[in-house]
């Protein structure tokens, strides 16, 4: 699955604090334990759920 946040009021809160992403990737099915990427740039950084 791929969800793209194109958003530059977003992307920073989601940089800041994993949660945002995390909430905002529930409608999706995201559960404890899963695995998503945050991409900047050229740069991936691989998140775990909480």
């Amino acid at each position: 699955m791929f969800v793209s946040v194109d958003s530059k009021r977003l992307f920073p809160l989601i940089k800041a604090d994993s949660s945002v992403a995390e909430e905002a990737l529930k409608p999706y099915g995201i559960q404890k334990g899963d695995k998503y990427l945050v991409v900047e740039n050229d740069k991936l950084t691989e998140q775990v759920v909480k």
